[in-house]
């Protein structure tokens, strides 16, 4: 069975994107990977590589009227989580031979098999993982939501598109960067699904978009070349909050995050590697392209902010 994937990517997630392909390719025979581009940059760059497995698509392919008109009132982040939905109907509409669809964001990365996703979706319409957040971290669930929008399984079926629909006219009428009246990006919308009638499975398995936010719950152990979640083999990892500053140097996570030598060694480093193959290759097509670098903060707002965050950690 074929692995469908999708996600869409800017100039300033490419570099993230190439590494979450060779994941795939490192991990699966079989799978489709559909990457719409918001971009003309990130278009032509990953038309020009003609990659196996991929279909770009161009970010005029899936802009209706309706979406030209709320673009402007909404910044780059919250105008991608817009387009989720649009992007999953899409390629349902389009690619009759698609029955379920992963939706996964641009910084995620494969760790083992990604077949394991759909055998956990089993005879369900819907897949969605939970954050899990660590104690520390709790407090935010009120303002960040139940579930993450990071990685989500839907099946052509009646309540898989009912539910996809419902979500798209919501992302539609209302996706900000805020909390306000029970909504907050597109994401605290998925705390209602399990109370509809979409038959939705909250996965139970820790290795399956494992993230900054809860890795600190677990148990990490490695052994015969696989990294283990508690009992669960490592599926995918949420690489939330990672930065690049150079070619060389990277910030793995900010300081709100716990991360152990084990979840260092066998998680970050195979991502960074991954991250300067990529660099390269996109440098051998265009050696003059520099997006997706972050400024390094100087180093007096470096120690407030680890001020503010020590404060914040008291509250």
């Amino acid at each position: 069975m074929t692995n469908n994937f999708c996600t869409l990517c800017d100039k300033n997630y490419l570099f993230r994107v190439l590494a979450l392909y060779y994941s795939l390719s490192d991990q699966s025979d079989n799978f489709r990977l559909w990457i719409l581009c918001t971009d003309l940059i990130t278009y032509n760059l990953l038309e020009k590589m003609s990659l196996p497995c991929i279909t770009i698509i161009h970010i005029q392919d899936i802009e209706t009227p309706e979406l030209l008109t709320i673009k402007t009132g909404r910044n780059t982040a919250e105008y991608s989580w817009t387009l989720k939905p649009y992007l999953i109907k899409h390629i349902f509409t389009n690619y009759n031979d698609v029955d379920i669809i992963t939706y996964i964001d641009a910084d995620v990365f494969f760790f083992s098999n990604p077949s394991q996703i759909i055998k956990e979706l089993g005879d369900n319409s819907i897949l969605i993982t939970p954050h899990n957040l660590s104690p520390h971290l709790k407090h935010i669930e009120a303002t960040r939501g139940t579930y993450n929008a990071g990685l989500i399984v839907f099946k052509r079926n009646d309540k898989g598109l009912r539910c996809l629909e419902t979500w798209r006219d919501k992302c539609t009428k209302w996706c900000f960067h805020r909390y306000e009246d029970g909504k907050s990006g597109d994401q605290y919308y998925l705390n209602e699904w399990p109370k509809e009638n979409y038959d939705v499975k909250i996965s139970e398995n820790s290795g399956l978009n494992t993230a900054p936010w809860n890795v600190d719950n677990y148990k990490i152990s490695y052994n015969k070349n696989q990294v283990f979640i508690e009992q669960h083999q490592l599926i995918v990892f949420h690489f939330h909050s990672f930065k690049l500053y150079s070619e060389t140097k990277f910030e793995l996570s900010n300081s709100d995050y716990n991360l152990n030598n084990v979840v260092i060694e066998q998680i970050y480093k195979p991502y960074i590697n991954k991250i300067k193959e990529s660099i390269k290759t996109i440098h051998t097509i265009d050696r003059d392209f520099n997006y997706g670098f972050s400024r390094k903060p100087s180093v007096l707002k470096q120690i407030i902010k680890h001020i503010l965050n020590k404060k914040k950690m008291v509250m």
